[in-house]
Parts: C-alpha cells; sequence; structure tokens
C-alpha cells in the first residue's frame, strides 16, 4: 500500500466531524487528530526522564477525547532560560499543549492534574512552578493540506 493510502482514506460519506471536505472528496486524515505537547523547563533532562514523560504525556493526552499517543507530538526544551517570580534557582516548567477540534476544552482539568502529576514526580518540580498554557488551534496543516476549523461550523 503507498505511503499516501496509508494517511488517508478516500470514503464515500460523511460520518462525522473527522471528514474533511477536499476537492470534492470527503477524505478521513490522521493529522487533524494530532495534538501538540512542548514543554520548557530550567532544568537537564535525561534520557531516563525524557522517556518517563514521554510514556505519562501519552497516557495523559488519552483524557482528551478524540486524542491519542498515536498521534501526539512532543517536544521536550530543557535547560531553558526561565525565571518564575524574578528568581531562577528554583525548577520550573512552562508548558504548551496544542489541540485542534476540542473548543469545549472537554478533559483539560484531568489533563492539567496528569501533566502536574508528571512533571512534579518525574522532574521534581512543584505543582505552583508548572504553568500550562492551552491553544486552541483553528487551522492546522501537515502533509500539505490545511484543516480550516471554520470548514466545519
Amino acid at each position: 500500500m503507498p505511503n499516501t493510502a496509508k494517511i488517508i482514506s478516500i470514503l464515500t460519506f460523511c460520518c462525522s466531524v473527522n471528514t474533511h471536505y477536499l476537492c470534492g472528496t470527503i477524505i478521513n486524515c490522521q493529522f487533524r487528530k494530532m495534538p501538540f505537547i512542548i514543554s520548557r523547563t530550567n532544568r537537564s533532562i535525561s534520557r531516563e526522564q525524557e522517556l518517563q514523560l514521554k510514556s505519562r504525556l501519552g497516557r495523559a493526552i488519552e483524557l482528551v477525547p478524540g486524542k491519542s499517543e498515536q498521534y501526539l507530538l512532543l517536544g521536550f526544551e530543557p535547560n531553558s532560560h526561565l525565571y518564575l517570580r524574578g528568581d531562577d534557582s528554583q525548577p520550573m516548567a512552562y508548558i504548551e499543549v496544542s489541540i485542534w477540534g476540542n473548543e469545549a476544552h472537554r478533559g483539560y482539568d484531568r489533563l492539567t492534574a496528569a501533566i502536574t502529576h508528571a512533571f512534579n514526580e518525574v522532574l521534581a518540580i512543584l505543582p505552583e512552578n508548572i504553568y500550562i498554557r492551552y491553544a486552541d488551534i483553528p487551522c492546522w496543516g501537515a502533509a500539505g493540506m490545511t484543516f480550516d476549523r471554520n470548514q466545519y461550523m
């Protein structure tokens, strides 16, 4: 099966919001499901810690309906120059979670708790030094295609 056939399945009907209308063809595309989590911390992260966080964030993203580790993109930026309350001596983290198609923010409260717990346990960062920003993605591009939330409203 060619790579494009693995990425895009042509459908003859529209079954849910997981479909996209493009050039007269309804397609189902995995890329709209892709959440992105990037973390910045002022501490180093060992390979073992990174793998622990990867695993825990992979499980945590499933708290958001329709999202899974299968499509999760992760980024880690250790040793970032971060200051909180004018001080850089305490471990801290700033985490951004970008999600397409969840404007109602379903599951975010549980996801926040899971992310906070993971960074606290794995990197010993106090919960009050962990900040999480959620970004609703109205338009997402991947594999040469654009998925615009406005097309579904």
